[in-house]
């Protein structure tokens, strides 16, 4: 099979050179399944994963390191079965716990002050060739700003704003103020200025939203949803629904379906990292969705919304998810689906902990 020389440079957060890197690739789409390979994978974490090991982190006050698999593209062929979780490690014994989160050949080492991650990077760069980064700062092109002392850890991706405006030529364009929208000055219990402190505390805070035929092509409607952990979203989305709903009510409950989804995924990883969820709350502000989760009444109204959504009545009856109105203004999810005012999008921003 052909192969090329492929050149590329490392840059750090700052965009300095950090080293040149050549790599003898094989050109792939030369290749046929069967003959020249059968399977090829690499372990990846969801973005999400890291986003909670990282909250976690930041409020247990856990070291953080990482190191760098030089050929980890050398290392695929397995002489045995294996079986593992791709993406996230645990340590199993409770006297030393870790946490090893990969994403191809980084690895972020994640350990309590009591347990040293010299002997997991010593038992690492014995079977692979790596680089020992140190403690982490630079993660998969997030620069993480690390505060220990109020128990934070920021990702910034300056770097990549600064690359897309330079590849769009616009380095030098003049930056403008989106017009303030009116009461912004004197905000109202309709127009709130800040998030409400009860959505900054520590724990997991779920937002549910839909707008109803927002999109004027399809008239499909927009599913958001925001998961919130110790002050930062941890996870969100805001996406077509796969089908047009019928009323602001249908819409809602497909939200709330695709809500549950992602939400019994991240209870079961608040399990597998020691954290206590038995039950995630989510908040909704259409009363009517919510009163069709919690009865299991249909009605001519209802009785057409697809069977694969009602699987959310079940979840709810197992006491896995529960659900919790809450008001139009204070909800976070709603710049997720629709198109808001400066004063809402900052409060939205604001709750989700974006600066």
């Amino acid at each position: 099979i052909p192969a090329k020389w492929v050149y590329k440079i490392k840059r750090d957060s700052n965009g300095n050179i950090e080293r040149y890197k050549a790599r003898l690739v094989v050109q792939g789409f030369r290749q046929r399944e069967g003959i020249d390979y059968d399977e090829v994978f690499a372990p990846v974490s969801k973005y999400s994963t890291l986003r909670t090991v990282l909250s976690t982190a930041a409020a247990q006050d856990l070291d953080l390191h990482q190191l760098d698999i030089k050929t980890a593209f050398l290392n695929g062929t397995i002489d045995e079965e294996v079986y593992a979780d791709a993406g996230l490690f645990i340590s199993t014994d409770p006297s030393k716990p870790a946490y090893l989160l990969t994403y191809v050949d980084d690895i972020l080492i994640v350990t309590p002050k009591t347990t040293s991650s010299a002997a997991i990077k010593q038992k690492l760069m014995a079977a692979f060739e790596a680089r020992d980064l140190g403690n982490a700062t630079f993660f998969l092109g997030m620069d993480l700003i690390r505060d220990r002392t109020a128990k934070t850890i920021k990702l910034a991706q300056s770097r990549n704003i600064k690359d897309l405006l330079s590849k769009y030529g616009m380095d030098d364009a003049k930056t403008a103020s989106t017009p303030p929208t009116p009461q912004s000055n004197s905000p109202s219990k309709a127009h709130p200025r800040h998030p409400d402190p009860l959505l900054l505390c520590s724990g997991l805070q779920v937002f549910c939203d839909a707008d109803h035929a927002g999109d004027i092509d399809t008239r499909r409607s927009t599913t958001g949803y925001a998961f919130i952990f110790n002050g930062g979203a941890i996870s969100w989305a805001s996406r077509l629904q796969p089908t047009v709903a019928a009323s602001t009510t249908e819409a809602e409950y497909i939200a709330a379906a695709t809500t549950i989804k992602e939400g019994l995924w991240l209870r079961k990883l608040f399990q597998d990292l020691s954290l206590d969820l038995h039950t995630v709350a989510i908040c909704a502000d259409s009363q009517t969705a919510l009163k069709l989760l919690k009865n299991p009444i249909v009605s001519n109204r209802s009785k057409h919304i697809d069977v694969v959504h009602h699987f959310a009545r079940e979840r709810v009856a197992r006491n896995e998810v529960t659900f919790e109105y809450i008001s139009t203004e204070s909800m976070v999810a709603d710049a997720l689906t629709k198109p808001v005012p400066a004063t809402k999008f900052n409060f939205c921003r604001a709750g989700m902990g974006l600066s």
